[in-house]
Order: structure tokens, then sequence, then C-alpha cells
């Protein structure tokens, strides 16, 4: 198969210091019903996210240039074959929504994130990317109301999917009354940690 390739541009833009994501708290702890998260899937995942924000919570859907998502996921590849199959990976697992109010109470389960579009142009013209949130929690992704400041900088730092997993755990729970951990049993933390949905025993 013939591998698509688009120009990755490196800059030293000292901005990208600044990029924080308002993610939500229930975006945080995934835990995939199918499949594998990477520790790319997990950048790609918060990159969108941030420019999602940055556009606004009424558009239907976003775009930026793939060079900016790849640049502001560290993805440091050219090969948007690889970039598809973490976005398929993304696609493929759902994120649970629990909410309460006045008594009533409403479970939501749905994909990652929903339609995502790569166009290339051809040769010197730049290529874009465009993608959509489920319409359901759209609104709670991009203008949350309970939410955990993320820095797109540490987490490019993080060099495995459990350490971006801790630092964004860490981050949340830093500024809680009690600075506790939800109580969980032990599989349920070993496939928030890892990315994995497959986990039959732990060691």
């Amino acid at each position: 198969m013939k591998k698509h390739l688009i120009p990755v541009e490196r800059n030293l833009d000292t901005s990208k210091e600044d990029q924080t994501l308002s993610k939500a708290n229930e975006a945080i702890a995934i835990r995939p019903k199918r499949g594998k998260l990477t520790l790319l899937s997990r950048r790609i995942y918060n990159a969108l996210l941030y420019h999602a924000q940055k556009q606004g919570v009424d558009k239907p859907s976003y775009s930026i240039p793939l060079t900016e998502l790849i640049s502001d996921a560290r993805f440091n590849s050219n090969n948007t074959e690889l970039l598809k199959t973490h976005l398929r990976d993304m696609q493929a697992t759902t994120i649970e929504w629990s909410t309460s109010s006045a008594g009533k109470k409403k479970w939501i389960s749905t994909q990652l994130i929903g339609t995502v579009i790569i166009e290339e142009p051809g040769r010197g013209q730049a290529c874009k990317i465009t993608w959509h949130y489920p319409q359901e929690i759209r609104e709670s992704l991009i203008k949350p109301n309970q939410y955990t400041k993320v820095l797109l900088e540490i987490s490019g730092q993080m060099r495995s999917y459990s350490a971006a997993v801790l630092y964004e755990l860490g981050a949340r729970y830093l500024t809680s009354p009690g600075r506790l951990t939800m109580r969980e049993d032990v599989f349920w933390w070993a496939s928030v940690l890892t990315g994995r949905s497959d986990i039959q025993e732990v060691d």
C-alpha cells in the first residue's frame, strides 16, 4: 500500500507552552469497551479537543490544518496512514457519561469521537482535518461544567499511556477537597491506566 506523506513543519513556537485544555472529568478516566488506546491516541484526542474549544461550542464541526494537529499532538511522523489508524481507534472507543440532577439520572454511552475527514488537495496545497463529536456529548466536551486543566506541553512529555493518564488524574484530584480518586476495582484501574479492554488478569 502506498503511504501518503505530508510535510511536517517544525518550529520553536513558545506559545505552545500556554496551550491549556479544559478537559471534562468524564473524558479523563477513559475505559475502552473494545480495542486499545495508545499514548499517541490520547495526545491526538487532547489536541483535537483543545482546538475545538478554541473554535466554540456552537460549531457542528471543527477544522484545522493537518500540520497543526501533527505538531500539537507531538506526532513526529508524516505518515497519514498511521495517523488514520489512531483516529480509527478513537472512533471504536466508547465513553460513558453519568449525570444526576434533582433526583434524575442520565447515562450515555457513545463513541469517543465521531466522523473524521482528511482532505489532501494535492502537491503544494495544505491538508486539512475536519472532525465531529457525538451530538449527545459535544457541549459537555467543548464547554464542560466540571473539568481539569491539562497542559498539552506537559502531556506531550509523557512517555507511556499510563504516565499520561496519571498526569491528568493527578491534576484532577490535586484541587479536590479530599484529594482522593474514585473507588474502583483493580480491573477498572488496569483498563484505565493501560487503555486496554481485554484485561482478564492483574498480577
